[in-house]
This record gives structure tokens, sequence and C-alpha cells, in this order.
């Protein structure tokens, strides 16, 4: 039976949503909220993510201590909340995002809510991959709909959205 994964229900405790694309073998790539607990960092682990790319400003500094006793990748792009960043940084996000997929990792993106910042690096990153803007806003809507904390808009700032709505492949 061939599912729609998009429309499955989400069963995490961890307020994560899914981010589905055409050319991914498999799932990939996640975004949500900052994983404040040891039960977050289990389910990571239970979901595959190899990868988890810190949005906040202070790194790391309420991760669970469990994280430091499993193979999870930490790597962090501070974005100040409720801003963006240069065109620059963000493409180097999105260039880390796509060279982390092409090696087979599993990425979780997150800032601290996560529907601010990190709603506009998966926006750009849909926008890279052939996304329209309304195509994003749907997606995103939808996503964060199947979360714990679904009706909070993503991206969260009139700079985010602008952000996501100029992006250019390689801007």
């Amino acid at each position: 039976m061939n599912l729609n994964r998009e429309t499955q229900p989400q069963t995490q405790s961890l307020s994560v949503y899914r981010v589905y694309h055409p050319e991914f073998n498999r799932l990939q790539l996640y975004g949500g909220e900052y994983p404040y607990s040891s039960d977050d960092i289990e389910e990571f682990i239970g979901l595959g993510i190899t990868t988890s790319i810190c949005l906040a400003e202070d790194i790391f500094t309420n991760y669970p201590n469990e994280v430091r006793t499993t193979d999870l990748k930490l790597l962090h792009y501070p974005i100040r909340d409720f801003s963006v960043p240069s065109n620059a940084f963000m493409t180097s996000i999105l260039d880390k995002i796509d060279e982390l997929i092409a090696t087979g990792e599993t990425i979780y993106v997150h800032c601290l809510g996560g529907h601010g910042r990190t709603g506009t690096v998966i926006g750009c990153w849909l926008k890279r991959h052939g996304f329209r803007n309304e195509q994003v806003y749907a997606k995103l809507s939808h996503w964060r709909r199947q979360t714990l904390f679904g009706n909070r808009q993503s991206p969260e700032g009139t700079e985010q959205i602008a952000m996501i709505d100029h992006w250019q492949n390689g801007s």
C-alpha cells in the first residue's frame, strides 16, 4: 500500500515536523523546537536523526547531558531571535543541509520554538529546491499543524517571511 507520508499523524512528544521532498530516497530532514529533555534526545535517536543544526544564539547551554553520550553531531548556526541571517550565512546553512543529505545524514533543524528561525531556514531550503512561495507556506503550515504547538505561524516575523519571499536559489 502506498501511503502519503505527509498525511501520517505525528506521534512524538517533541514538537517535530517532517520535511518531505520528492528527491529524497528516505526521510532526511526534520524541523522543530529546541530539544530540552533526555526524552527528546531519545526521540531523535528513534527517528534516525544523526545531525542537529541549532539556530539558537546560545548553543547547547540547555541540551540534555545525554546528548554527549550519543553519536549525534551538533552544528551551530546562530541567528538572533525574530531576525534573519545575511544571504551569505543562509546560503552556508542550506549548503550544509544539502551536503549532509547527500552523504546520507538525517538532520534536525531547530531554534527555540521551532517556528521563526527554523521556518525561515526550511522555507528557504524549499525555495532552493524549486518550491514556489505559496507551496512553501502551505507545506510549513501543514507540517506545523501536526505538531504540539501547531497553531503558531511559521515563520513568525515579517522580515523572515520577506526572506523566504525573495529567496532565489543561490541568493
